[in-house]
């Protein structure tokens, strides 16, 4: 006669199947929930993501940033980025980019092979430049922890620390 066999969750009646140790469940448990109170942060998070047009949605040093183009803002991409505050992504109608951080200084200006504004290239970069490159401008320039990367409207990339002084040539 066939008998049916014993559930697999039914220990007590099987004493043939092990169970794991009540340390290692209680881990996987932990575990398990510290992925779930992660994830559901991490979705709270990027909920507060928006875009606008509106310039007062940047701060106060952002909105004098911008004042030194002449192309009206297209959109500003707000990015809630948790405990670090927002980052602000603007792009203008002549398809140039700035971004800024959450205080108002700016990250980033691309502006798409036009010159960027004297405003955001530090003199000493500047000099450089026209010194060296007579012929060409500064279309981009990443501000980063130790320094700058420039690229030039003839496609050059320079590395500068944070004082202005060439460094190399970056790839």
């Amino acid at each position: 006669m066939w008998k049916c066999p014993p559930s697999r969750n039914n220990y007590l009646l099987n004493p043939g199947i092990k169970r794991f140790p009540f340390k290692i469940r209680l881990i996987m448990r932990q575990i398990f929930s510290f992925l779930m109170v992660a994830l559901l942060c991490v979705c709270t998070a990027c909920a507060d993501d928006f875009t606008t047009t509106d310039v007062s949605s940047l701060p106060a040093k952002a909105q004098q940033y911008l004042k030194h183009f002449d192309s009206p803002v297209a959109y500003i991409e707000v990015d809630n980025e948790g405990v670090f505050g927002k980052t602000y992504e603007v792009r203008l109608k002549d398809g140039s980019e700035i971004d800024f951080d959450k205080k108002g200084e700016w990250k980033n200006v691309d502006t798409n092979l036009k010159p960027v504004p004297a405003a955001f290239v530090p003199k000493s970069i500047a000099d450089y430049v026209k010194k060296n490159y007579p012929e060409a401008f500064v279309s981009k320039i990443d501000r980063e922890s130790r320094g700058y990367d420039v690229e030039l409207s003839n496609h050059m990339d320079l590395k500068f620390d944070a004082n202005g002084n060439f460094l190399r040539f970056d790839d």
